[in-house]
């Protein structure tokens, strides 16, 4: 892995940060305590998975947005780096980032989601922030990422 550039090193922070919190407001959701800023982070969710569909679609038209494209590539990288399942073709992982904004939508109502598709979820959002800080300072771990 080569070293960052100072605008991808504000791409992962920014991401990490919103992965971060994602995890932080499920675990709280998970105790039945839902502030309105759990909410906008589940939102904020939604927004970042609506961009990797976006990156899909668009880039299938060859004219991809490059936040779109970026937060895809994240989104995947990690995926893939996570030891979470990953879908064998883009139709089940389409249908896969669909399932993940519907069980946001559904936290954002203060309704309870379907709590497998949840719990890999915070598990992905999870090691998404993990390597989202690792990429940023470099750390020694990074190479053992770097070999999945």
């Amino acid at each position: 892995m080569g070293r960052l550039s100072e605008t991808e090193k504000l791409e992962w922070s920014s991401v990490g940060i919103l992965f971060y919190e994602i995890e932080s407001s499920i675990v709280e959701f998970k105790k039945d305590r839902v502030s309105n800023r759990d909410i906008s982070y589940f939102n904020g969710g939604i927004d970042f998975l609506k961009s990797v569909l976006e990156a899909k679609e668009e880039d299938r038209k060859g004219f991809a947005k490059r936040e779109n494209l970026t937060n895809s590539t994240m989104f995947l990288e990690g995926w893939m780096k996570s030891n979470l399942t990953f879908p064998k073709n883009d139709e089940e992982y389409l249908e896969e980032v669909k399932n993940f904004i519907a069980c946001f939508k559904t936290m954002s109502q203060r309704k309870k989601p379907d709590m497998v598709i949840l719990n890999k979820i915070e598990r992905l959002f999870s090691f998404l922030g993990e390597l989202a800080l690792l990429k940023i300072h470099r750390s020694p771990l990074t190479s053992h990422y770097d070999e999945h």
